[in-house]
């Protein structure tokens, strides 16, 4: 079920979040792709099979004061 809360940071088309914590150090996202297919930043070519699998980790701007990764 998709989050409705103005509150709460926007999440970009394209990614589900399975966890959200909220603590006084920051804001923790736990989130997965949900697109069928990816696009190489290589060469161009799309492809729906999976290549591999690795935790990536981001950072954004803070959310209400408090950082979010």
């Amino acid at each position: 079920m998709p989050i409705s809360n103005p509150s709460l940071p926007t999440v970009p088309d394209g990614l589900h979040v399975d966890e959200l914590t909220l603590d006084p150090s920051g804001l923790l996202l736990l989130a997965r792709t949900t697109a069928a297919q990816a696009v190489c930043p290589t060469c161009g070519y799309a492809s729906s099979r999976v290549h591999s699998r690795y935790w990536r980790t981001l950072q954004d701007l803070p959310w209400q004061d408090r950082a979010v990764t």
